[in-house]
């Protein structure tokens, strides 16, 4: 078992920042995160998001897939609706947070956390960057 601290993997499969694109109501892919990785209930995102373009929403939600190319939307408890982000507003408007892997992920083979775009389309200055924390299989909590 060791050291806690040694099983702790930071910023696993980031993505950098990168340009957000697509109409209204497009998913973001998030990189893939194989759950036979992760200790049940440690799983977080880091996801940084920008939007520039007025009335583009970026909202984070984790989705879950058995073969890791059919994605499905998790639900969080009591369909809770995912929240908005940002919003743009014409300049750049920008936050970064750590969203918490629902429960449900820790079921399925693969996870991932995306973006949902909402308003308008994305262009020039919209962007993002999502990477994830957890603590690896056979590390005590």
């Amino acid at each position: 078992m060791g050291n806690f601290n040694g099983g702790i993997r930071n910023n696993q499969l980031a993505t950098g920042t990168t340009a957000a694109t697509g109409t209204t109501g497009t998913t973001i892919a998030g990189p893939t995160l194989a759950m036979n990785e992760v200790t049940p209930g440690t799983a977080s995102a880091l996801v940084y998001a920008q939007a520039t373009t007025s009335t583009l929403t970026l909202t984070p939600k984790w989705q879950v897939s058995a073969d890791g190319s059919t994605w499905r939307d998790v639900k969080l408890p009591n369909n809770a609706a995912n929240v908005v982000l940002v919003t743009g507003t014409g300049s750049a408007v920008a936050s970064t947070v750590v969203v918490v892997a629902p429960d449900a992920v820790y079921g399925w083979f693969y996870a991932r956390c995306s973006l949902l775009t909402g308003g308008t389309t994305a262009s020039t200055g919209d962007e993002y960057s999502i990477s994830y924390n957890y603590l690896a299989r056979g590390w005590a909590r």
